[in-house]
This record gives C-alpha cells, sequence and structure tokens, in this order.
C-alpha cells in the first residue's frame, strides 16, 4: 500500500466506509440494508433484495430516473 499517495489511500478509505455501512431499507426503512456484492443489495430485516449502485444502495442517476417516472406517471 505504500506505492499510492495519501490522496487516493483516503479516497479509497472513504468508498469502503460507506459501503459497508448500513443503509435505509428502501421498502421497510430499517438501517438494516447490507452490500451482498457489486450491486447487489439485501435487507436484513425485510428480506428484500434489489439492484443498487456498486458502492451505493441509491446512486443520483438512480434517484433522477425514478422521479422522471413518477413525474411521468402522474401526468
Amino acid at each position: 500500500m505504500h506505492g499510492y499517495g495519501v490522496r487516493i489511500r483516503k479516497k479509497v478509505a472513504a468508498v469502503k466506509a460507506l459501503t459497508v455501512a448500513k443503509h435505509p431499507c428502501p421498502f421497510c426503512g430499517k438501517q438494516a440494508v447490507r452490500r451482498e456484492s457489486t450491486g447487489i443489495w439485501k435487507c436484513r430485516s425485510c428480506g428484500a433484495e434489489f439492484a443498487g449502485g456498486a458502492y451505493t444502495p441509491q446512486t443520483e442517476v438512480g434517484d433522477a430516473a425514478k422521479k422522471a417516472v413518477d413525474t411521468l406517471q402522474q401526468s
């Protein structure tokens, strides 16, 4: 790990901390969503399994797409 600069090591540590943290479940709302593998997330409370981002369950692009679909459905 000595071959890399401090800036990249801090960025990697921040992403790793975000990846292993518990996240809120979009179905039951509890802080129980954990990463199963790249892009696969599972709630340990209600058992819901869903696709998300590689490092976080919800991404900015996914949120924008959901808003667009909701807007179209309301029309």
